[in-house]
């Protein structure tokens, strides 16, 4: 017999000895300390074992899908999706999303780990375009790296992990 095997008939006993304990309870109308006690053991034994064999299962059942992870495609993307190419004299950066339900979302634009600008993303609806960044400042030819986070700028910590990232790529001109 192997292993897996015991779990279940071992419950069965269980279960008929809870039962047995149960009426015993039951005539002794519950003042009964001896039964009382073995009533719980034998129920936590019950509970521990069918925590184990539902535990243990790799892949886990659920009984509803779970929802779609958030999307956030660059509509300037390259076929690389996650490089972004612009020219020195673009300022605003176009997004289409998927599954976010959240209105705050912020970004972070950074060189060599150098944080040179930051801000909310703004949501509009123009048919093509979802979100837009909208950076103060021109950058410098070269590349950047983007992180989109799905909060507030001021909520914004070192340890918060972003929703998406992109390499930004500034050319001189288009």
């Amino acid at each position: 017999m192997k292993n897996l095997n015991i779990v279940p008939v071992s419950l069965i006993v269980l279960a008929i000895a809870f039962v047995v304990v149960s009426v015993m309870v039951y005539f002794t109308r519950g003042k009964n300390k001896y039964f009382l006690t073995k009533k719980l053991k034998i129920g936590a034994m019950i509970i521990t074992l069918t925590a184990v064999t539902n535990g243990c299962r790799v892949p886990v059942v659920t009984c509803y899908k779970p929802a779609p992870p958030p999307r956030i495609m660059s509509l300037q993307a390259t076929e690389s999706l996650d490089e972004i190419r612009i020219s020195k004299d673009e300022k605003l950066l176009n997004f289409d999303l998927e599954y976010i339900y959240s209105s705050d979302v912020c970004y972070t634009i950074s060189q060599n780990e150098k944080i040179i600008n930051k801000g909310d993303c703004e949501f509009v609806s123009d048919g093509e375009t979802d979100m837009v960044i909208n950076m103060n400042e021109n950058l410098l030819p070269g590349k950047y790296d983007l992180k989109i986070y799905q909060m507030k700028i001021s909520e914004l910590g070192k340890k918060d992990y972003p929703l998406s990232t992109f390499t930004i790529v500034v050319t001189e001109s288009k």
